[in-house]
């Protein structure tokens, strides 16, 4: 190994890369072979690609006529390197690993999430991803794959996702910020978080009911999606109810005070329920 041009895993590469030059006796004589013409130039030339020499490399033997004493090994498809098996200065076989490449189509990234977490996510699951301090740097995530082993000083589980669109252009251990996403159920009735008062008697929505009246109404309350939460039970789908900047609840008292008030108003009045 005769001059190694990687010193570090997570280098991107791009195809055709010369990663090492080399020098073997055998390769400057299958060269020389080649050059002499005649039978021996089509197996000589077959002897170099079997020792990973490029084509290209073996067409400038040729045009220059003359053997050399080193020769590159190129990487054979861009990616990034993921390991690298030999040092500058050391023996290397035919057989031996020079580096490992992962190519883009095998390129992943994997989000780290608590077990409880993935409770919540269901089947159906996909992930943006995004670099911090780089505006435009965003990727979707698909195809999620879980790794069923528990990290022990995280006391989370990988999840993987395939990622497309120059993603090969990241270092291996960049570290990015994941938005997941993923459905238990479908046809879920939600609601901003700032139309639900709660209290120590459990939650309640302000619903609108005749002649503009607001109604209070129980509701049991779910999983929280971002600023909405889930209605189990309590209101249907086409209810209208009071959002967060019509009405300033802010405390428990005043919770206490407007709620009968609604109460008295609303029963002068049937209640309509769509």
């Amino acid at each position: 190994m005769e001059k190694l041009y990687l010193t570090t895993s997570g280098t991107p590469v791009r195809a055709g890369f010369a990663i090492a030059d080399i020098f073997a006796p055998e390769l400057v004589q299958a060269q020389e072979e080649m050059l002499l013409g005649g039978d021996a130039s089509a197996s000589a030339a077959e002897r170099l690609r079997r020792f990973g020499i490029a084509e290209r490399d073996i067409d400038a033997i040729r045009e220059a006529g003359a053997s050399s004493r080193t020769l590159p090994l190129r990487a054979p498809a861009s990616g990034i390197i993921t390991s690298i098996g030999v040092r500058e200065g050391g023996r290397i076989g035919i057989a031996d690993l020079l580096a490992s490449i992962a190519t883009r189509s095998g390129m992943r990234v994997e989000a780290q999430l608590f077990p409880s977490q993935r409770a919540l996510l269901g089947a159906r699951i996909d992930a943006q991803f995004t670099q911090p301090g780089v505006p435009d740097a965003h990727w979707q995530g698909s195809d999620p794959q879980w790794l069923n082993v528990l990290d022990p000083s995280t006391q989370t589980l990988g999840l993987r996702f395939r990622v497309d669109g120059g993603i090969d252009t990241l270092a291996l251990g960049t570290v990015l910020d994941a938005e997941v996403r993923g459905a238990l159920r479908e046809q879920v009735l939600i609601v901003p978080m700032a139309a639900v008062i709660r209290s120590e008697a459990g939650a309640r929505v302000l619903r609108e009911g005749e002649a503009g009246h607001f109604v209070p109404v129980d509701v049991r309350i779910g999983q929280r999606d971002g600023e909405d939460i889930e209605i189990v039970d309590g209101l249907n789908e086409h209810d209208r109810i009071v959002v967060s900047g019509q009405f300033l609840i802010d405390s428990e008292a005043q919770l206490r005070a407007v709620l009968p008030t609604l109460d008295v108003r609303s029963n002068t009045a049937e209640h309509r329920h769509d």
